[in-house]
């Protein structure tokens, strides 16, 4: 909308890209209401609403609203016409199937609707266009498609059909305007402005070509009131203003000015976008410095080549395929319209199209076989389409609400619509697009393109498919046609895509390659050492590496593969068996410890390795070829108990390192390999599933546990790995039963770590479900879950150096327990896609610093260094995951008896459990600090 003063100058403007603007009326105060019209299609509207403005122009609400229903394709919906005030009332007319109603609604009282003034109608018989209310003399007026205009006493017992001298070719009302009240009326088939003298209509202006005001083959779809004895008639292509007493005609200029305030507000924004520009600008600039102070010469260097070449990469494949993708995409499209308009052309009967040839057909029994035709192929056939990245496609329901069709007919070298879906068409329409050219091009039986035409209801790409008759006389045209700013909004949607696919593909590539380079690197260390020593701690980073990424392979499948194999006979409910499917790995890979615990007193390390990695590939080969949920459980049994055994092993290679220095370096490794492989496995998970299917998930992976395999026998042999067989843990001087009896160890264990992690269950089991049920392909999951572990890598290490420097670590536990717990309360509330992501994230936040903080907390307490370190860890990681084998059955359950009431009840009990956990530290809080040992915060 724009605001105008009397100088013709722009005084403001406000845009709404989701609104459909018709028709306004000013009040006495100066405040602004507008109909505001929400579209199934380019006909059916779904929703109309008054909508109440400023005098400034700035949005206060909506004083009116109605909803409507469209079954069909050509299905007639109601409008609001008419709008205007009467003293201190809005008044509108509208309609139903069988009423004309008067509204009105005082906007100094409760603003409700009421019912002024009500006639019949049956607007099945005759359809109506257009409706109007003389307030002075209390009539309505009514326009038809049949091109009928009636006079109706308000009363209702008197409707007149007011005579309308017919003149050369069609006559075709189609819009009005009360001024003055006097009824002018413009007249689309003869190009003519009339207006009632009361027994008549006489022509006051004709649009004709070279006579009077028309110079340009445009039509004039509609006049509205100007002022007391004008009104403006407006096309496509200009608007006039006519004096309904002196017929004086004049071109209204078009070309708005700016006003010196609008023109102050638009430089303002400018400027204030230029500073944010070199804000941001700024920011990144000192940012730049200061990391390359923390981290040094080579791992900004690094890091800047990254982000150029993820950059640069990018921008060249956006530049490249955009005009190659709008090209293909388009011409895709037109293909399939054409085919369409085609199939159409060829089925529809051309006697019913060359039957019609008056307005009175409208109500024609042809007339009623072409909309059946249409509406039941439209709607009910599977020759339905819809707009995707291939271009238009089929689908099983309505027609997509970016298509439109219509039918035409030629008549005396003009081209007519005699069915469109324009909510204001009759049975006889004039086209805009009557070049002469254009119409001998379809008599002579050709497919007509306009790939980027401009018409009064906005831009398209549209085709003209000949309708020829048996003996090969072309009597009409299929039109068929998409919108194009739906059209582009497609194509940028799409380009996003492309933007977040190609970003996301190139920093996994160089992932990926920085993890193989650090593994060859660590082959050529272990080639040069020299006999009996020791593989370097950092090695462990590559195993890990590939289990971790064996292992999320199937993160976001897992539970949906095993929804698709689950049957009744399994005997118990859908969210059980898939939670039990879930969480068998987890209990064997706690199981597996305890055993390879005791077995690397017996055998070698590198020889369990070994057995571990051989373990799991068979699970993953069985998961694999599963018919059913039974053997797939076996499978994931399988190898979650060798799984646990590698993990438990690497942990073990590092944790016996002769020295501290060593020890750190190998779980610094050890969690870079995690959460490289976690981000990786799905990623790679997500395309697998995508291209290949869910069982080809575990053959990929059973295929990089083979490639795990080949790299512990070609790294690690018992020369060159600590030797656990002769191991005695010195510091043992405090019994198991004593230690977990301690208060602040249970307060560790079953009021924080446990809760915890069964709610981290959000990311690694509901995540997939929830994400599935909201419309998320398994592609965007994994986008969410690898912004998860990106947000861990490159957050956490900042956060918990800076959170630990200011606060106990008991503390920073608690921060990330109630941010975690607030995060499921919140998405309980909401359930939304938007609530998904933002609670995702506040989860990586708070796990960003919550695991490595936890390591630092336990193993600093008093106890738990008279109990023994390694010992201390070892319990952790059983007790993490018996916890992380929970999560499947707590959000099962919580899927199962309903989210809202389920998350509400997780997070208050998470948020009380760990005030009980606070209050345990709180007591003797100086056992709890942590020492300033950079080794210990590197770990």
């Amino acid at each position: 909308m724009l605001g105008i003063n009397k100088d013709g100058k722009c005084k403001w403007t406000y845009i709404n890209t989701d609104a459909c603007y018709k028709e306004l009326a000013q009040a006495p105060d100066g405040k602004i209401y507008v109909t505001n019209y929400q579209y199934l299609n380019d006909a059916a509207i779904s929703s109309i609403s008054i909508d109440e403005f400023s005098a400034t122009g700035k949005f206060i609400g909506s004083v009116y609203s109605a909803s409507y229903t469209a079954e069909h394709l050509f299905d007639r919906t109601s409008q609001i016409m008419d709008l205007q005030f009467s003293g201190d009332e809005l008044t509108f007319v509208t309609r139903t199937d069988d009423e004309l109603l008067l509204y009105s609604i005082n906007l100094k009282e409760n603003n409700k609707p009421q019912i002024k003034a009500v006639v019949p109608w049956d607007d099945k018989k005759e359809h109506a266009i257009k409706y109007c209310y003389d307030h002075e003399i209390g009539i309505f007026y009514v326009i038809t498609a049949l091109g009928n205009i009636y006079e109706i006493n308000s009363n209702g017992n008197d409707t007149k059909l007011l005579s309308y001298q017919k003149e050369e070719g069609f006559n075709i009302p189609y819009s009005m305007a009360l001024v003055d009240g006097v009824l002018v009326v413009s007249d689309i088939g003869s190009r003519t402005v009339k207006y009632y003298n009361g027994q008549s209509f006489q022509t006051m202006a004709s649009m004709k070509e070279n006579d009077d005001f028309f110079t340009d083959p445009a039509l004039y779809y509609s006049i509205a009131r100007a002022s007391q004895n004008d009104v403006t008639v407006v096309s496509s292509y200009a608007t006039y203003r006519l004096n309904v007493n002196t017929k004086a005609i004049s071109q209204v200029n078009t070309e708005i000015a700016f006003s010196t305030g609008e023109y102050v507000r638009i430089m303002f924004t400018w400027l204030c976008g230029l500073y944010l520009v070199l804000l941001g600008l700024s920011a990144v600039i000192f940012f730049a410095i200061y990391y390359y102070k923390k981290v040094g010469f080579t791992d900004f260097t690094y890091n800047f080549i990254v982000i150029i070449i993820v950059v640069s990469i990018s921008s060249l494949v956006i530049v490249k395929y955009t005009d190659i993708l709008y090209n293909a995409y388009q011409d895709s499209s037109i293909d399939k319209i054409s085919s369409i308009g085609k199939l159409i052309a060829n089925n529809i009967s051309y006697e019913d199209v060359k039957s019609i040839d008056n307005l009175e057909d409208f109500n024609s029994q042809n007339y009623r076989n072409i909309i059946n035709f249409l509406n039941n192929n439209a709607s009910n056939s599977e020759d339905v389409f819809y707009i995707d990245d291939t271009g238009l496609n089929k689908k099983d329901n309505l027609w997509n609400a970016d298509i439109y069709l219509g039918i035409n007919r030629f008549f005396e070298n003009r081209i007519y619509f005699i069915l469109s879906m324009p909510e204001e068409a009759g049975a006889i329409y004039p086209l805009e697009v009557a070049e002469k050219d254009a119409i001998n091009l379809i008599c002579q039986n050709n497919t007509l393109i306009y790939p980027d035409y401009v018409g009064y209801f906005g831009s398209y790409c549209l085709v003209q498919v000949p309708i020829v008759s048996d003996n090969n006389e072309v009597v009409g045209a299929v039109e068929v046609g998409f919108n194009k700013n739906s059209f582009m909004k497609e194509m940028r949607a799409k380009q996003i895509e492309i933007i977040i696919s190609t970003a996301v593909v190139l920093l996994l590539s160089l992932l990926l390659l920085k993890e193989i380079f650090f593994g060859i690197k660590m082959f050529f260390v272990k080639k040069s050492s020299e006999a009996g020593q020791l593989i370097d701690s950092r090695s462990v980073r590559t195993p890990i590496f590939l289990g971790q990424t064996a292992y999320h392979l199937s993160v976001v499948c897992g539970p949906l593969f095993a929804m698709q194999l689950y049957n009744e006979t399994f005997g118990v409910s859908k969210e059980i068996a898939v939670a039990v499917a879930y969480s068998v790995t987890l209990l064997f890979v706690g199981i597996s410890a305890f055993i390879s615990g005791v077995l690397i007193k017996k055998i070698h390390l590198h020889k369990l390795l070994v057995i571990g990695t051989i373990l799991s590939i068979v699970g993953e080969l069985i998961a694999a070829t599963s018919g059913g949920l039974t053997q797939f459980i076996v499978g994931r049994s399988m190898f979650g108990s060798g799984a646990g055994m590698i993990l438990n092993i690497l942990d073990t290679m590092v944790a016996m390192q002769p020295d501290e220095e060593r020890v750190t370096q190998g779980f610094t490794m050890s969690s870079a390999g995690t959460n490289a492989g976690t981000i990786v496995g799905v990623a790679l998970g997500a395309t697998v599933i995508t291209s290949l299917g869910y069982r080809w998930v575990y053959v990929v992976s059973a295929f990089i546990l083979l490639i795990l395999l080949i790299t512990a026998i070609l790294f690690y042999n018992k020369d060159n790995v600590p030797d656990a067989m002769n191991y005695v843990e010195v510091n043992s001087d405090m019994s198991f039963l004593h230690f977990v009896g301690n208060k602040r160890v249970i307060g560790y264990i079953f009021f924080l770590t446990v809760p915890y992690f069964i709610c981290m269950g959000f990311i690694d089991f509901f995540l997939p479900l929830e994400g599935k049920n909201q419309g998320l392909n398994e592609e965007t999951i994994s986008y969410i879950i690898i912004i998860f572990g990106l947000i861990s890598i490159y957050l956490g290490p900042v956060l918990t150096k800076k959170l630990l420097s200011i606060l106990d670590s008991y503390i920073v536990l608690i921060i990330s327990a109630v941010v975690m717990s607030t995060a499921i309360i919140y998405y309980g509330l909401m359930q939304s896609v938007f609530a998904l992501v933002f609670a995702c994230v506040a989860i990586a936040f708070a796990d960003s610093f919550f695991q490595s903080v936890q390591n630092i907390y336990f193993t600093q307490l008093p106890e738990s260094i008279q109990y023994g370190q390694s010992s201390t860890l070892a319990l952790s990681n059983v007790v993490i995951g018996m916890a992380q084998m929970g999560q499947a059955y707590l959000f099962a359950f919580a899927m199962f008896f309903g989210i809202k009431r389920s998350f509400l009840i997780i997070g208050i009990s998470f948020l009380v459990l760990t005030a009980i956990f606070l209050i345990l530290n709180f007591e003797d809080k100086n056992h709890n600090k942590i020492q300033k040992n950079t080794n210990y915060m590197n770990h």
